[in-house]
């Protein structure tokens, strides 16, 4: 009951600074809406701040709570400069993590459509390792991943990657890095609420090189905390808290 109760109050307490508003500049020139794709979507692919070894001998599955800061007052200078974006907004998300086979692990991820922030997204990822032995606390991984964001019903994008990554294990601590290829394809939607600065419909697209590392810790058996700092053109910061069923 208590390791529930503190997963709950980690939860709400998280979820509850999430009330700020994405807003989308209107205006957007062509090289502005890639820094709006890139701040909106491109940082916001998959993510995971838990154990970087497989789950794949685990018989049940990790359901975890995860927010990620955005730096997304950037956007205020974009575009007609009519946003009042403050800060770094959280953006949360639920995952739940299965191993399947052989240290594979298939992951699922989801933010169901909040009002209040504007922003709802999909998606998932495959963990393979490539280099894991027994005797040894380090591991190598590939990690393919997709998912579909919606901001406002203005902007629509989708990433593509795929990363590799090294991870650490000491005790109940778990330390990795990697790097990979992030290609984003974003749509802005037309009309006259349209953010492009001719109000027609606006395809784009980009290719970052993301870096990420971080840790986590399995506390009481099966309850675990993480944290992840992710790049591609900013700094971003994944906090996450789950439990193995």
């Amino acid at each position: 009951m208590c390791k529930w109760l503190i997963l709950i109050v980690f939860s709400l307490s998280l979820g509850s600074q999430t009330h700020a508003e994405v807003q989308i500049p209107t205006g957007l020139l062509e090289n502005e809406q890639l820094e709006v794709l890139d701040l909106l979507g491109s940082q916001l692919g998959h993510r995971w701040a838990g154990d970087p070894f497989g789950l794949g001998a685990f018989p049940g599955v990790n359901a975890s709570f995860q927010v990620t800061q955005v730096p997304i007052q950037k956007l205020n200078d974009l575009g007609d400069r009519n946003t009042s974006n403050e800060g770094r907004q959280l953006i949360p998300r639920l995952v739940v993590a299965k191993g399947l086979y052989a240290n594979i692990d298939a992951f699922l991820h989801f933010t169901p459509l909040f009002e209040s922030i504007g922003y709802a997204e999909y998606g998932g990822a495959l963990r393979i390792p490539i280099h894991e032995e027994d005797s040894t606390p380090y591991i190598f991984s590939v990690i393919a991943h997709v998912n579909s964001i919606n901001v406002r019903n203005l902007l629509f994008a989708i990433n593509l990657g795929l990363r590799l990554q090294v991870g650490y294990r000491i005790g109940q601590l778990g330390i990795w890095a990697g790097t990979g290829i992030l290609r984003t394809h974003g749509r802005f939607e037309g009309g006259t609420s349209s953010v492009t600065h001719n109000l027609t419909r606006s395809d784009q697209n980009i290719e970052r090189t993301e870096y990420l590392g971080g840790l986590s810790y399995i506390a009481w058996d099966n309850f675990e905390f993480g944290l992840e700092a992710s790049a591609t053109s900013a700094l971003c910061l994944t906090f996450q808290a789950g439990y193995r069923f």
